[in-house]
């Protein structure tokens, strides 16, 4: 590797007792993005797989790089196992980490009223649910909530909203 990306790297990492932080730019889901030359290509990854292959090597195909800390800005190499995607997903539900539709966040992942782009809390889902046992439409739950057909009907059939019982 290039001494002059390994350098722009570790500029970019704040070391903690814990966590080694990545304080550059994120990615969706808060992966750290770094871009580097590999055997003449451009990547344009994530950073936790750079700090991977600058302390282990190569990842091998079809591998992913997971966290132990589940903190996807973390980039400390014993924070970070390979695993399969299969493995990966195992691990997501093992962690509960698995919210449909959320965001994650400084504070984890959103979902419900904390997500930051909810329309609904928790009194007007439950109201909703009320409403659509005595009956109401979806279309009237829809305008009602200003929400869509179908989400009404998720949100009803606890297809979202799922932890508001």
């Amino acid at each position: 590797m290039n001494p002059k990306t390994i350098e722009r790297f570790w500029r970019k990492v704040r070391k903690g007792r814990g966590c080694w932080e990545w304080t550059g730019s994120k990615r969706h889901k808060g992966y750290g993005a770094f871009v580097w030359c590999l055997r003449g290509d451009i990547v344009q990854g994530r950073a936790h797989r750079f700090s991977w292959e600058l302390h282990y090597g190569l990842i091998p195909k079809g591998l992913c790089v997971l966290h132990h800390c589940d903190n996807p800005a973390c980039v400390r190499p014993n924070h970070l196992f390979l695993g399969t995607k299969a493995d990966n997903n195992k691990d997501m539900f093992r962690k509960k980490r698995n919210v449909a539709g959320g965001t994650y966040s400084r504070k984890g992942y959103e979902r419900g009223e904390a997500h930051h782009a909810a329309k609904l809390n928790t009194d007007k889902i439950k109201q909703m649910r009320r409403d659509r046992a005595a009956g109401a439409p979806y279309s009237s739950l829809a305008t009602k909530y200003r929400i869509s057909i179908s989400v009404a009907w998720r949100i009803c059939h606890r297809e979202a909203w799922a932890h508001v019982v």
